[in-house]
């Protein structure tokens, strides 16, 4: 199977988030472009959720056999149709996620765990209080 398009699922908000937001599915939309050991890619589209963030991304990332690994981060640029919403972003200390999982060729997807380390910037918590924010995703290939 190829990595080479666009690829359609949701990613869930687990540990580290209370509710309503733990348990929250959020659709979205992945171009990857690469061969069968790394590639590069962008989110097309990602629904508005609370913590969803308003900026053009960029991933990066590599196959091992059936495990994938890619680390998604964003520019300062802000997406299309976008607004930035009071102080939840400092285009200096912007999000990175990492994205581990299984490639499926039999179901045309992929899926896994992705967590965010550090925090910081997206609430106002003393050192004490950080906890790493973690959940799955699902991504299918758009035929």
């Amino acid at each position: 199977m190829t990595i080479n398009g666009i690829w359609e699922g949701f990613y869930e908000y687990g540990l580290g988030y209370n509710l309503p937001e733990f348990g929250q599915r959020i659709m979205t939309q992945i171009e990857f472009k690469g061969n069968a050991i790394e590639f590069k890619g962008k989110v097309l589209y990602e629904e508005k959720s609370r913590f969803s963030v308003p900026f053009v991304s960029e991933l990066n990332g590599f196959i091992e056999l059936d495990h994938i690994s890619f680390r998604l981060s964003y520019t300062d640029e802000v997406s299309p149709g976008r607004e930035i919403e009071a102080s939840t972003f400092d285009k200096n200390n912007l999000i990175v996620v990492d994205y581990l999982g299984i490639i499926d060729d039999k179901y045309q997807s992929m899926y896994g765990n992705w967590i965010i380390s550090d925090i910081l910037h997206l609430n106002e918590v003393t050192d004490d209080d950080l906890m790493p924010c973690e959940g799955i995703w699902l991504l299918k290939k758009k035929l």
